[in-house]
């Protein structure tokens, strides 16, 4: 089942010393940079790209944009 990023950043607030938010940017989402940047904002620790089920290539640009993003913002990357 589909958990909304707003659910993981909220159960992250409420449970700060057993969670931690990593959010998903599914695919088009426009301006993902900024997408992620917001969630940082919100209290995102790190970023899950999952390519099996976003049904795209782990090389695709829209993975190199949210690499690059994740990167620039000092973010961990899960990548299952």
């Amino acid at each position: 089942p589909y958990s909304s990023n707003e659910l993981v950043l909220d159960l992250a607030r409420q449970n700060p010393n057993r969670l931690f938010a990593a959010v998903n940017i599914p695919p088009g989402t426009p301006r993902v940079a900024a997408v992620l940047k917001k969630h940082r904002e919100q209290g995102a620790k790190a970023l899950k790209i999952h390519p099996a089920a976003d049904g795209e290539g782990p090389k695709t640009t829209r993975y190199m944009n949210l690499l690059r993003a994740a990167s620039e913002l000092g973010m961990p990357v899960i990548l299952h």
